[in-house]
């Protein structure tokens, strides 16, 4: 026997989780599916951007590790960076509580979640869609919406490709030079060609990792030689997971079927930040839900708005990182011997976005600045 829901909503993650909470809020009944059980531990940085803690309708300092105010910047060619602010850039949280915070709003919401559900087999037929889990459970719903990951089953439905990219994270144990830096993270950029290696502190560990940019067999060789580079020692926890990276194109739904963050491959591909995203297209989902109602026109409508906005910002992003990493010796020259620019970028970065930057310099500015220094 089937139950019935106007939506239905696959894995309670950041982007998950938080749709769920809009939409139970303004009072439509919703299904929240989650594979695994709270807390589940996600291999991930951990670092909240200021522009994606502003999107959380209700509180989450309970989860805060730690306020970055300071980063160590490696790059190729010259000295390491010292950059300071007299304000938070970066909200240091461990994922596993971050995402369990965010499925408890959802739930005190008034969204009916059910852990431990799998999502085996997705049908669409007409006015519906039959969502059936690995316990042989039964549902039917007017609209679905896929929040389950990089990885996610369905976004198979619809058509989206598994992501090509991946970053390699472990937890750490502090080294002594850690041990008075909690609100340092360190960003190093000669870690890999295409990719950076990253130290993000915790109360009692270190979050540290690499990611590529770039379809790469050779992941576990740039990480080891990012270990001994920086004085790290072996993690005790070491986890793969892709990055489902913004590019030219990214599938955002069809039919009766939403995709949300990781799953509709909106990763920042300059940063490999999720969290923006993820939040960004929550809201933007359940806006395109409460003004077309639970149907085709509301998925409509979720790509015209994701597509104005955050993609607008990644189709930018994505020029940019091509720019970026091809060229970095040579921005890291130019930053060197301008460090201010490199906290103006950051700030951009972490509390505008690529909207802002964009309207302030656009693509043409970095492509000007590149050929000027290549000639």
């Amino acid at each position: 026997m089937k139950s019935s829901w106007p939506v239905i909503v696959v894995g309670a993650g950041p982007a998950g989780a938080l749709c769920a909470c809009s939409l139970a809020r303004a009072g439509l009944s919703v299904l929240l599916l989650e594979k695994t059980h709270f807390p589940r531990e996600k291999p991930c940085g951990g670092g909240l951007t200021p522009k994606a803690a502003a999107l959380l309708p209700f509180s989450f300092q309970s989860v805060v590790e730690g306020e970055v105010k300071r980063a160590i910047l490696c790059l190729p060619g010259v000295e390491a960076l010292e950059i300071n602010w007299d304000r938070p850039v970066c909200f240091l949280v461990r994922r596993e509580i971050l995402d369990t915070h965010l499925a408890e709003q959802a739930r005190q919401a008034g969204a009916f979640l059910r852990e431990g559900e799998e999502v085996v087999r997705i049908e669409e037929t007409g006015e519906a869609v039959t969502v059936t889990t690995a316990g042989g459970a039964s549902y039917r719903a007017q609209l679905v919406i896929g929040a389950d990951g990089a990885l996610s089953r369905v976004a198979r439905l619809v058509g989206r490709p598994y992501p090509r990219h991946f970053a390699l994270a472990a937890a750490l144990i502090p080294p002594p030079a850690w041990a008075e830096k909690r609100d340092t993270i360190l960003i190093d950029l000669e870690a890999l060609p295409y990719g950076y290696g990253w130290v993000f502190p915790k109360i009692d560990h270190l979050n540290a990792g690499v990611g590529s940019f770039a379809a790469t067999r050779e992941l576990r060789f740039y990480w080891e030689n990012f270990l001994r580079r920086n004085g790290l020692a072996r993690p005790f926890r070491l986890r793969a997971h892709p990055l489902a990276l913004a590019g030219k194109e990214t599938e955002l739904g069809r039919g009766r079927v939403m995709l949300l963050g990781d799953a509709a491959g909106l990763v920042d591909p300059l940063t490999g930040e999720g969290l923006y995203a993820a939040f960004r297209s929550a809201e933007l989902a359940a806006r395109a839900i409460l003004e077309k109602g639970v149907g085709e026109r509301a998925v409509s409508r979720y790509r015209e708005l994701v597509k104005a906005s955050l993609l607008r910002e990644y189709h930018f992003a994505y020029r940019l990182a091509r720019l970026f990493y091809r060229f970095l010796p040579l921005i890291a020259r130019y930053f060197s011997s301008r460090p201010e620019k490199i906290r103006y970028f950051w700030e951009f970065l972490f509390f505008g976005g690529y909207a802002e930057l964009f309207r302030r310099v656009g693509a043409r500015y970095w492509e000007k600045l590149l050929c000027g220094y290549l000639n």
